[in-house]
């Protein structure tokens, strides 16, 4: 009798640590494939371990949404965008919560403090673009259960010099992300590793007449689970537009 005992407690005790290998693989493939770090990784496991024990999750923390009496709302954005490669960033940073079952703030799910670190040699650079003529617009998608944000930003640049042109026909095909400043200085982020910035369309005209416009509107479009994030963390920007006089790097601009 002893030892049929020692031999079910050493089975039961080989099933356990195998699907405990088992849910350490699986999780392991997942954090590969999604750019996990081990402290994620590690909340991860918790959640799986408290899931399995019965205990009830933490949700996102409701709150009353106010509208303050008085407060600044100015339309429109600023005369500039940044850009940059997709294939050129090293670290990309995700919201504060990025689970909408998860914790956190409703802040939290759409706030990005991370910097944006490039790789070696690589930096984000600057565009103009004419005032009140861009704007960033978030629309609700998709069918039932399966919901989530389509992004675009539509931007016009005056001229039709060659560096313009030229940005059209590399961008066209081209994984981008964009960071559009607001006219009351909030900073948006659009595009990620998983849905990067793709140019959708592209209008450029030198006008029929002497008060035409004369110049390109382009837009580009991303998807994610909510509307494009506020980013205040940091990136790096190129020698001529790093606000750095020696221009020294890596130069971080806020």
């Amino acid at each position: 009798m002893k030892k049929y005992k020692k031999r079910k407690n050493s089975t039961v005790g080989k099933v356990a640590l195998s699907l405990f290998a088992i849910v350490l693989l699986a999780f392991g493939g997942y954090a590969v494939m999604h750019n996990f770090t081990l402290p994620e990784l590690g909340v991860g496991l918790g959640m799986v371990g408290l899931k399995a024990a019965g205990v009830k999750m933490a949700l996102i923390t409701l709150y009353d949404v106010p509208h303050i009496d008085g407060e600044d709302n100015t339309p429109g954005v600023q005369q500039k965008v940044l850009f940059g490669r997709i294939s050129e960033v090293l670290t990309f940073p995700s919201p504060v919560s990025d689970n909408s079952a998860g914790t956190g703030s409703f802040a939290d799910l759409v706030t990005i403090s991370g910097n944006i670190v490039m790789k070696p040699g690589c930096n984000v650079y600057e565009m103009y673009v004419t005032i009140e003529t861009s704007k960033l617009d978030g629309k609700l998608q998709g069918e039932t259960d399966g919901k989530n944000f389509s992004n675009e930003a539509t931007f016009f640049h005056p001229g039709q010099s060659a560096d313009i042109l030229g940005f059209l026909q590399w961008s066209k095909n081209s994984d981008l992300f964009a960071i559009i400043f607001e006219n009351d200085g909030q900073a948006r982020l659009l595009g990620h590793k998983g849905y990067p910035a793709k140019m959708i369309s592209a209008d450029s005209s030198t006008g029929d007449a002497t008060t035409s416009k004369r110049g390109v509107t382009f837009t580009l479009k991303s998807a994610r689970k909510g509307p494009a994030p506020i980013f205040t963390g940091k990136v790096q920007l190129s020698g001529a537009h790093s606000g750095n006089a020696d221009n020294d790097f890596p130069t971080y601009f806020a």
